[in-house]
């Protein structure tokens, strides 16, 4: 009976040993395909430190509010300027050229900005003195620009605002017009309503001069009214003149901060990686575990699909075809003595832990040697290289070779026993004379036949759809008369078929040629995914004709929800066979 707690740890234990497989797997491609993250952070420098990142974050926080209020104060200067005359102009710009020749005087070296920028002492003065330089060169050039331009540029306004207000008064004047020839038009209606509306009346010729005139003065304000925006569009810009070169001064510095804002995003993307390493770590390791759960799971429910497919649709189909029957005209086999009860089939044990095998005159035993336990002294043994010369490959694959042949032994007796397996039983099966047997090699351990006429082994072919179901298409066929000695685990025994008897697949050693054989499918899914039941038992009909198998036919092989690997593979080929 199944263990369902050891059948369970062992199950578990299984997929924990393909699921660590599967994660080693995983982890050594991610290794292949991946570099580290530390590995390249240490091949393209030191690790960084945050306090120094730090350090060069306030420094240029500090740096910039420095270049903005000096940026507000130096615009502030120019707007002064602008209103002052050439001779304040002339003085701003010696101040500022004696200044910058100072500030100029406070610079480092070119090592000793290098050291200050690695280690982030004295850089903010550097900055700061710097981004003073690069101001007071904007506004010495912002000044000189004024002093050449300043004239021009008062001209420029003093004619575009007089230009603008000649256009504003004729625009005025012009809506005045419209404005009262409009109203002079409303009283003259008013005052001839009816004679206006007739035509060829002379008020109404009035009329329509009138509203000539009107439209004239209203294409002459629209006219007026377009130079009038013209003439203010070049006020606008005349006066916005005075702010082009304060836009430029507020653009100086970032050529200082650019430097500084790369070192800082490149020292802080370092400090980043160095930090989120052993984060970004956890996560690889839970995709990978993740891969790997789902990779299991895949593994494992994929053989559960190909045996739900094989059960509930191959199986089905299997059963519906038609029943083989290999030796139609063969003479059945009876088995002797009485039912196992009222009503049921006959069946017999045909085994035991020993045979004693007792030679006629003209017989032979082959045997093969692990089987042979004790034998008379009387007799002539030699070795037989294969069961058949004709049948070498079954021979080979049944493991039937270099066996003992026993002649000129009669009325000797052999025994016949398993010597390396505790659970072994050896039957005997008698085959009458013209009977035919169907037998898989691979329960065969030797024969009792005549000399004169040995047991005949043929082969069956069978290419029906059946067969490509089952993968069996050839059938060994064993034709009497003579004995088949046979193995089986904890024993083997026979049944007769009647009117319709079903085994196990894999406890089936063979049958009588003359029955109908057919494939049914096994009674439940469970026992068929858990490898306890095979897909297929053997249906048995007709007759009269016999089966044979063993009782334990699962003893020392794998079952389980993933099958048997290799060894199903291979008796998967062997079953096409017949072997």
């Amino acid at each position: 009976m199944m263990n369902p707690v050891r059948v369970a740890t062992g199950w578990l234990a299984g997929r924990l040993l393909v699921f660590l497989a599967i994660l080693a797997a995983l982890v050594a491609m991610d290794a292949y395909r991946e570099e580290s993250t530390l590995l390249g952070v240490m091949l393209k420098g030191l690790v960084p430190d945050r306090e120094l990142v730090q350090r060069l974050e306030d420094g240029r926080a500090q740096v910039e509010k420095f270049a903005r209020d000096s940026e507000i104060q130096l615009n502030q200067r120019l707007r002064d300027a602008q209103s002052s005359g050439t001779d304040r102009i002339d003085l701003l710009i010696e101040t500022l050229q004696a200044d910058i020749r100072v500030k100029e005087g406070r610079r480092r070296s070119s090592m000793g900005r290098a050291i200050a920028l690695m280690t982030g002492a004295g850089l903010e003065e550097d900055l700061k003195n710097e981004v003073d330089i690069q101001l007071s060169k904007a506004e010495l050039e912002a000044l000189n620009g004024l002093k050449a331009e300043i004239d021009a540029f008062r001209t420029a306004v003093r004619d575009a605002a007089a230009d603008f207000e000649d256009k504003r008064l004729q625009t005025l004047r012009t809506n005045a017009a419209y404005l009262s020839k409009k109203e002079e038009i409303l009283r003259f209606e008013r005052d001839h309503p009816m004679a206006a509306r007739v035509p060829g009346t002379g008020a109404n010729v009035r009329l329509a001069e009138l509203t000539q005139q009107r439209k004239r003065l209203a294409r002459e304000y629209n006219s007026a009214g377009a130079q009038f925006y013209a003439a203010r569009e070049r006020l606008l810009k005349a006066k916005a003149r005075a702010h082009a070169d304060a836009e430029q001064v507020r653009l100086a510095s970032a050529t200082i901060l650019g430097p500084l804002d790369e070192l800082i995003a490149t020292r802080k993307a370092a400090v980043e990686a160095t930090e989120h390493q052993a984060e970004r770590a956890l996560q690889s390791v839970r995709n990978v575990f993740l891969k790997a759960f789902g990779i299991l799971v895949a593994v494992t429910l994929m053989p559960v699909g190909i045996k739900a497919f094989w059960y509930w649709f191959i199986a089905r189909l299997a059963e519906k075809q038609r029943p083989v029957r290999l030796r139609p005209g063969a003479v059945g086999m009876r088995m002797a003595g009485p039912s196992s009860g009222p009503g049921l089939a006959p069946t017999r044990k045909i085994s035991a832990v020993s045979q004693e095998i007792v030679l006629k005159a003209r017989e032979e035993l082959l045997v093969h040697p692990e089987y042979l336990q004790s034998s008379a002294d009387r007799g002539r043994k030699q070795t037989q290289w294969l069961l058949s010369w004709r049948f070498w490959l079954t021979s080979i694959a049944a493991q039937m070779v270099a066996l003992d042949r026993i002649r000129d032994a009669d009325g000797e007796s052999f025994v016949v026993s398993s010597k390396n397996d505790p659970f072994a039983e050896v039957g005997v099966i008698d085959l009458p004379e013209d009977s035919a047997f169907v037998l898989q090699p691979r329960n065969l351990v030797g024969v009792v036949q005549s000399i004169d006429w040995p047991i005949k082994l043929s082969r069956k072919w069978n290419w029906s759809l059946m067969a490509f179901i089952t993968l069996q298409f050839r059938y060994l066929i064993f034709d009497g008369p003579g004995k088949l000695l046979v193995q089986g685990c904890r024993g083997v025994r026979t049944e007769q078929a009647g009117s319709g008897r079903s085994i196990d697949q894999a406890a089936t050693f063979g049958f009588s040629a003359n029955l109908d054989y057919s494939p049914r499918r096994s009674e439940t899914f469970g026992a068929y995914l858990l490898g306890t039941r095979s897909l297929f038992n053997d249906r048995f009909t007709g007759g009269p004709g016999v089966y044979v198998y063993e009782e334990m036919p699962y003893l020392g092989r794998k079952a389980g929800l993933t099958g048997r690997g290799f060894e199903g593979l291979t008796d998967g080929l062997l079953q096409v066979f017949g072997i």
